[in-house]
Parts: structure tokens; C-alpha cells; sequence
């Protein structure tokens, strides 16, 4: 398998110097996807790390070192295909497909089997309580699908070309390695558990305000400790605020990246149009970039010939 834009590092001239390129690839944000799924995942998973570290240190020395082992082994077991699925049912209710479901999604599959993104290389699970008609991806190798795509097909409402553009656009994103583990979801819990509930505090008016100044509050900060010559402080504190800018900017290229690798995907097989209907279909809101993208060169056709012509021979 040949490299890619997607999910390998950008190629650089030979004779530009390993610093050079590294400033180059940190100001462009053309990163590995592993490199910004860390980065998003960084104070999050820090934060889960953190909670595990008080809850241990508040119990006994047995109890905390049986805690402490059970979350490594539990670690090692999500790192699998099974605890991936197991994962993806607690996370997202996503169960595997029942009988009338893998006949209702056969011509889809096979046509993402023409185009090497469908099983055994993804693993399809059903969430009959998704909304929409775009498929979700989790993890390194899962693909949920909505109920609305199931039973679209069922009563024929949508074509199977339309249901395959939206499963391979997320079988796309899962193997490029965009999406967070299900052990990294595992340690980012708490901090998705803490962010869900003080969501309606971080709307507030004042609240949006004061952390848009922070930087003044860090600067004084950074100032008073400096003067002080507390420098391991000032150095968390730097650190810290760092993070505050850096996470968010991680999160919103790792996103964009994400819709770039599935569109990608997609137009290169003739199947832009038909997931930019799934997306009309799911209510999403598409921005004219995008629109002209998942549209070119890629004249819609009454079958989905174009995805059996781009598969090599012998496929």
C-alpha cells in the first residue's frame, strides 16, 4: 500500500534539514493524523490519568494497586478488536448487525468491498438510536451505522450508492487513524463527563469573556511568579496556558482533517455526490469549499460504474 497525504508524514525535499522540516510541518499543521489525535487527546487523557492518581491515593495500599492494575489491563484489553467493539456498545449502543440488517446493507457492502474499505477491513456495527444518515466511525476499525440507513435501504428509499459513500467515508477516517482509540476514549471519560456538565456554565455570557482574556491573567501570573523566581511554577503555569491554546487549535485541524481524509476517500471512488445527499439527507450544513470538493470531477452517474473502473485488477 503506497503512502498517503492522509495518514503519513508530508514529503519534503531531501535537502531541507530535520529542523527545518519540522518548523515547516508545526507551522503548516501537516502533521501525522497519530500526532494530532495525541495532541487533542493530550490534556483530556492527562486529566483521566490525574483522576485515577487521587481516587488510588485516597485508598488503601492494596485496594489502590488493584485499581491501578485493573485500569492497565483494561487498557491492554480495549487496545483489541473485541474490546473495541465492547467499547463501541457502551459508548455509542452499537451492536453488531442482525441478519435482516446484513441483507438490507449487501449491495453497500459490496460496494465498499470493490474499493478495499469495506469488511473484514472495518467491523459494521448497528446504533438503531443514531440519528441521521452519515455513518460514525470508532476507533481504529469500527463503523456505526445509523438506523435511518438501514431501513432507507429496507423500503428503498435511498440507493445503495448513497449508503456505501456515507459507510466509506467513515471506514476512511477509521484507518487513517484520525479517530481516538478506545483506550484513549477510556482515559478521556472524566474530562468528557466534566465538560458535558459545565457546558451550560461556559455559555454564560461572563464566563466566555473571562476566558478569552485569560492570557492577561497568565501574563500577570507568569510576572508575579518570575519576580518571586518560582521558575518550576512559572513553568507549569506556561504550560498549562499553553495547552489552552493549543488543544482547541489541535481539535479544530484534527477535525477538518477528519473531512478531508473521508471526502477524499470518497471522490477518489465516484461517491462524493451521493454522500453529499446523505448529508443533505442528515441535515448538515455544508460550506461551499466543501460542496465544490466532494463534487469534483466526479459526474454523477445513474450507477456507481466509477467505483468499479478504480479498483486494480485482481482486487
Amino acid at each position: 500500500m503506497g503512502r498517503t497525504v492522509a495518514d503519513k508524514w508530508t514529503t519534503t525535499p531531501h535537502s531541507a534539514t530535520g529542523a527545518a522540516v519540522f518548523v515547516r510541518e508545526v507551522m503548516t499543521m501537516q502533521v501525522p493524523n497519530r500526532a494530532l489525535r495525541l495532541a487533542a487527546a493530550s490534556v483530556p487523557a492527562t486529566f483521566g490519568v490525574s483522576v485515577l492518581v487521587v481516587v488510588a491515593g485516597a485508598l488503601h495500599g492494596a485496594t489502590a494497586w488493584a485499581l491501578a492494575g485493573l485500569s492497565a489491563v483494561m487498557t491492554l484489553l480495549l487496545r483489541g478488536a473485541a474490546g473495541e467493539g465492547a467499547a463501541g456498545r457502551m459508548a455509542m449502543r452499537a451492536r453488531r448487525l442482525s441478519e435482516s440488517e446484513q441483507q438490507a446493507l449487501r449491495p453497500a457492502i459490496a460496494l465498499m468491498c470493490r474499493v478495499g474499505l469495506g469488511p473484514p477491513v472495518v467491523d459494521l456495527r448497528s446504533a438503531p438510536s443514531r440519528p441521521g444518515w452519515v455513518a460514525t466511525p470508532f476507533g481504529r476499525r469500527t463503523v456505526v451505522v445509523p438506523a435511518a440507513v438501514v431501513k432507507g435501504l429496507q423500503h428503498g428509499v435511498v440507493s445503495p450508492a448513497m449508503a456505501a459513500a456515507s459507510l466509506c467515508h467513515a471506514a476512511a477516517v477509521a484507518r487513517s487513524g484520525c479517530c481516538p482509540g478506545a483506550a484513549l476514549r477510556m482515559w478521556c471519560a472524566p474530562w468528557a463527563l466534566l465538560r458535558a456538565i459545565s457546558t451550560p456554565v461556559r455559555r454564560l455570557p461572563l464566563v466566555r469573556l473571562a476566558w478569552q482574556l485569560r492570557w492577561a491573567v497568565v501574563a500577570v501570573t507568569v510576572g508575579q511568579l518570575a519576580v518571586a523566581q518560582q521558575w518550576g511554577l512559572l513553568l507549569v503555569v506556561v504550560v498549562v496556558a499553553a495547552a489552552t491554546y493549543l488543544v482547541p487549535a489541535a481539535e479544530r485541524v484534527l477535525a477538518r482533517r477528519v473531512e478531508e481524509v473521508g471526502d477524499a476517500a470518497v471522490v477518489v471512488h465516484g461517491l462524493g455526490p451521493y454522500y453529499l445527499e446523505a448529508l443533505a439527507r442528515s441535515g448538515v450544513c455544508v460550506s461551499v469549499a466543501r460542496w465544490e470538493r466532494l463534487t469534483a470531477d466526479t459526474p454523477r452517474a445513474g450507477s456507481p460504474a466509477r467505483v468499479v473502473a478504480l479498483v486494480p485488477a485482481g482486487r
